[in-house]
């Protein structure tokens, strides 16, 4: 078994695929499959391989990786290697869909492309579809993703990246914005008290994200100013008939004028 990076080349066009594996024979064994049932899912690949032919593709392995113990490691040292392979070519000249290893930013899907993906997976068509899962699928699913197996294991978002997500949920662009009152996913549910002590109980303490957050690090001490007039978060809550959390959830979905304009959901 040889882990490591490979390429899949158009003799013709020059064009390549640069990929990544723990095991590039069974790797390229899919590729190849797929590529000749035409049920490869990179369509730039295979519209290519379906015009010029499989004898004008070339397979051949461009860097070998030495084998960890650690699934997670060996994953992070393959997508390094791959992203500082794909960084050597001109992107126009490769079949990858993505230009960053292991991650799909940076590509964008035509809104045709988005509808049709969606209705591909409603009601029946959903692979998941009147499936349900055992307790004991659920906590072989969980364990699956915990400490070092977790995708994230390690890693560290900057503050760049930080502020991008944010932006990224404001305002519309919020799954949730304008949805208040019969409109709002929870409308109508009922808590039951022991959910709503586990609730508690989760946010406890140093497990609370507030906890130690005092004076300009605590939100309810925040400064707003509106119409020329400026106090913080409970002044105006108080003012306008809401709670704290419910104005500052306003607030930050749909900025300061709004949250501070709509009227109180009946």
């Amino acid at each position: 078994m040889v882990a490591g990076i490979y390429k899949i080349e158009n003799l013709i066009s020059k064009k390549s695929y640069i990929g990544q594996s723990k095991d590039i024979e069974v790797r390229w064994c899919t590729h190849r499959n797929n590529l000749n049932k035409s049920k490869h899912r990179n369509g730039h690949l295979q519209n290519s391989y379906n015009k010029y032919g499989k004898e004008n593709f070339e397979f051949s392995i461009l860097e070998e990786v030495a084998s960890t113990d650690s699934p997670v490691l060996l994953k992070n040292i393959l997508e390094e290697r791959e992203q500082s392979w794909v960084d050597l070519y001109d992107f126009d000249m490769l079949y990858n869909i993505c230009p960053v290893s292991g991650s799909c930013l940076g590509m964008k899907h035509s809104e045709e492309t988005k509808n049709k993906m969606s209705e591909s997976r409603l009601g029946e068509k959903n692979h998941n579809y009147g499936k349900h899962l055992s307790e004991e699928t659920k906590k072989k699913m969980s364990e699956a993703q915990k400490g070092e197996k977790h995708h994230m294991f390690g890693k560290k978002l900057s503050e760049e990246t930080k502020l991008k997500l944010s932006k990224a949920r404001k305002g519309e662009k919020n799954p949730m914005f304008g949805k208040t009152g019969k409109d709002s996913p929870n409308y109508g549910k009922n808590i039951s008290e022991e959910h709503k002590r586990c609730i508690s109980k989760a946010n406890n303490g140093e497990k609370n994200h507030m906890y130690g957050k005092t004076g300009e690090q605590c939100p309810k001490s925040k400064m707003i100013t509106f119409k020329g007039k400026t106090q913080n978060m409970t002044a105006w809550a108080k003012e306008i008939g809401i709670n704290n959390s419910s104005l500052s959830r306003r607030v930050r979905v749909w900025g300061v004028e709004r949250a501070l304009s709509e009227p109180k959901p009946e």
